[in-house]
């Protein structure tokens, strides 16, 4: 196995965040007499999510001058404050967001972040972090790994 280009690296010593957990109801326009709804209601980040993206923008320096459109593998290693049970899944969501709304990643779809293979969630109490590691993704790595690419 050749070694993964790496392209960007970056540590947000926060305790990491789901966008998913924390969500809540919105609303705009004017409120109905009777219930006292919002004309127009959607569904928002949560406080918590809205705050942590925020803070963890400020830690990702180095930036690339134009967003990074081509094939990415990242490696997300997690490091939270408790052992409470958390999705995985939408903590690398949640990361994934802000990658691309610091302009990191042009987007977060498949065809640009084409797998997290070893990306990890560990417990951490003094020091809460997520580490992410950007590396040129290669094609042939994934196929010598026996991974179907079912996306091209």
């Amino acid at each position: 196995m050749t070694r993964l280009k790496l392209l960007a690296s970056y540590v947000i010593p926060l305790d990491p965040r789901t966008k998913k957990n924390s969500q809540m109801i919105a609303g705009t326009g004017a409120r109905c007499p009777v219930c006292g709804k919002r004309a127009k209601q959607y569904i928002r980040q949560g406080h918590a999510n809205t705050e942590y993206s925020a803070r963890a923008g400020r830690y990702l320096r180095g930036k690339p001058k134009i967003p990074i459109s081509g094939e990415v593998h990242i490696v997300y290693r997690l490091y939270m404050q408790t052992r409470r049970r958390v999705d995985d899944l939408n903590l690398y969501a949640s990361l994934d967001d802000i990658l691309t709304r610091e302009g990191i990643l042009k987007d977060d779809n498949i065809s640009i972040i084409r797998n997290r293979d070893g990306s990890r969630v560990f417990y951490d109490k003094e020091h809460p972090r997520a580490e992410i590691y950007i590396y040129e993704y290669r094609k042939e790595e994934d196929n010598a790994a026996g991974n179907e690419n079912l996306h091209r």
